[in-house]
């Protein structure tokens, strides 16, 4: 598998990923030209019926503390340190919910478990977007993750993403703009303090809320990203005939 990687990437004009952290990978590893390796984000794809007004994605970070974790894999995913952070978040005197989507589990105090949605169903996709009307954060403690769609998902609703610097997840949420980016390895009293930061910051809280939505406008959408594919495949036709 490594040798038919390395034989596709030497032979393709143009390679496209959706982090910066893959394309140092395919850079230094691969001895690929920088010209060849295109970055954007990976995007998000939410019905227009689904995709809420600008002037509705704006709400005030208020106690208790609602965040929202969506994964399949928990220790992948960081569940057990997301959870841990909860109950730190509580025991400090700031009340907290954590409410995990894609997994099932056993409720805990704070800690309620949603299971798997169907996003092929309509009326399911409809009640999986509303944790993220439900939410204050996506809470992304991911020991691992190449991407990242749900944070572009979470981007739509104007939901900053707290997450750590592991795998592409820097390059879907953007430091201080859209969300919170920690050191990768932070443990859970990290994350408690960067969220108690935004608590006491509400200014703050709302400019983040007001730049994950413009981003997802201006580069997580499926539109955009498709006519910036189209335009790479343009100029890979254009340079070859």
């Amino acid at each position: 598998m490594e040798k038919w990687e390395e034989k596709a990437i030497r032979e393709s004009d143009q390679i496209i990923t959706f982090s910066k952290a893959s394309a140092d990978i395919i850079i230094s590893a691969y001895h690929k030209e920088p010209t060849q390796v295109q970055v954007f984000p990976i995007p998000a794809y939410i019905p227009a019926h689904l995709l809420p007004e600008k002037n509705a994605i704006q709400k005030e970070i208020q106690q208790p503390l609602k965040l929202l974790l969506v994964g399949k894999r928990y220790h992948l995913r960081g569940m057990d340190i997301a959870i841990e952070a909860i109950h730190l978040l509580n025991q400090n005197k700031y009340p907290a919910e954590l409410r995990i989507v894609g997994m099932t589990g056993k409720d805990q105090d704070f800690v309620k478990f949603f299971g798997v949605y169907d996003k092929e169903d309509p009326a399911e996709l409809k009640s999986y977007f509303e944790s993220f009307k439900w939410a204050d954060l996506l809470f992304h403690p991911s020991r691992f993750h190449s991407a990242g769609i749900v944070i572009s998902e979470a981007a739509a609703f104007g939901l900053p993403t707290i997450t750590n610097a592991a795998g592409g997840l820097a390059t879907t949420v953007e430091h201080n703009l859209t969300g919170l980016v920690l050191p990768e390895k932070s443990p859970p009293s990290a994350y408690v303090e960067s969220i108690i930061s935004l608590i006491k910051d509400k200014d703050r809280y709302q400019k983040l809320r007001q730049s994950a939505r413009q981003r997802f406008d201006d580069v997580l959408n499926w539109e955009t990203a498709g006519q910036h594919l189209f335009e790479i495949i343009k100029q890979v036709h254009q340079a070859r005939f």
